[in-house]
């Protein structure tokens, strides 16, 4: 292509009403919704290839607006990894083209990068959860700079942030230093919601909390963890009552059971038999109370998570009857 048609390729593509000012739905696309998402991708990745042959000089930073984001929506939506991971380069080279970022430009970068790096790790998490720890490292040097300096409101949500991503990491990697990790940025989140907000600490926060300090807990074989993380999902469970959000409370119904079942798993010898099988016939009545939703909903996550806790507390339970230990 010669310079001068692709200077015209360039304009053209680059203002064209498809690419920036289409409709967010189409029938014709599947699904409708990211109809607007896939025309900027395609738009932008047509924009790059056109940058150098049209003679343009900033073609290592040039980003095509809005790409980035088209392509993490895409990627979550269709559980594309290659598509999220093109989101997380764009989104690198977009903000090393910034001269002397401010503090702002740098959370928003570190904070997009961790969430699109994230979910590119829930659909690939080998090799050590390597998307996921890339992904918060920016988050992490942000707080070296600028923790002493930032109020304790916005605090808050950036150790929210830091602690999800540890508590992803951690499952994956069932090593300590990980979860001791997501344990502290999530009780830091707790403690600063139950100092500023009257109404304390939210459901989320205690969920993920509960979920970090179980599997501390598991590691360390401390019962003391097993009982805060229990506590903490009950105490979520109740607040999702409180509110009435059957959606929340059935999310919270399986975390709860899947606590009582690995609680009652891990054969703590201060922990009685009797006591077990309370906790795995609590689980089971749980889990089977929440099954029938998840089928109809066809959630099929949180349904293998139901059924997973609903085989190995079933099987727990008929070999706690049939044994004689105490």
């Amino acid at each position: 292509m010669l310079p001068d048609a692709a200077k015209e390729a360039f304009s053209a593509l680059d203002s064209l009403w498809i690419a920036n000012d289409a409709s967010g739905a189409f029938a014709g696309y599947n699904p409708p919704f990211l109809f607007r998402s896939a025309m900027k991708a395609e738009a932008g990745e047509a924009l790059l290839t056109l940058c150098p042959l049209a003679g343009r000089s900033d073609c290592d930073s040039f980003v095509p607006s809005g790409m980035p984001k088209a392509l993490e929506e895409l990627g979550r939506w269709k559980s594309d990894e290659a598509l999220l991971l093109r989101s997380a380069e764009l989104l690198e080279r977009e903000y090393r083209a910034i001269k002397d970022p401010s503090k702002s430009k740098e959370l928003d970068f570190a904070q997009d990068f961790s969430a699109t790096l994230g979910y590119a790790n829930e659909l690939n998490p080998g090799n050590g959860s390597a998307h996921a720890r890339r992904g918060v490292k920016p988050l992490e040097e942000w707080l070296g700079k600028y923790e002493n300096s930032t109020d304790e409101r916005a605090l808050r949500y950036i150790y929210s942030t830091v602690g999800a991503a540890y508590g992803r990491i951690a499952s994956d990697s069932q090593q300590g230093a990980d979860a001791e990790k997501a344990v502290k940025f999530n009780s830091l989140t707790f403690e600063i919601t139950r100092k500023l907000d009257k109404d304390g600490p939210s459901w989320e926060n205690m969920a993920n909390l509960g979920d970090d300090t179980l599997l501390l807990a598991e590691l360390n074989r401390e019962e003391a963890g097993f009982q805060k993380a229990l506590k903490l999902h009950r105490d979520a469970y109740a607040i999702t009552e409180k509110l009435n959000l059957p959606d929340a409370t059935a999310y919270m119904d399986l975390k709860l059971a899947r606590t009582l079942q690995h609680y009652a798993k891990a054969e703590l010898p201060s922990v009685t038999k009797n006591e077990r099988i309370a906790m795995l016939e609590e689980a089971i009545n749980l889990a089977e109370g929440v099954k029938p939703l998840f089928e109809q909903t066809g959630t099929a996550l949180y349904l293998r998570m139901t059924n997973g806790v609903l085989g190995e507390a079933n099987a727990k339970l008929i070999s706690l009857h049939q044994s004689n230990q105490p």
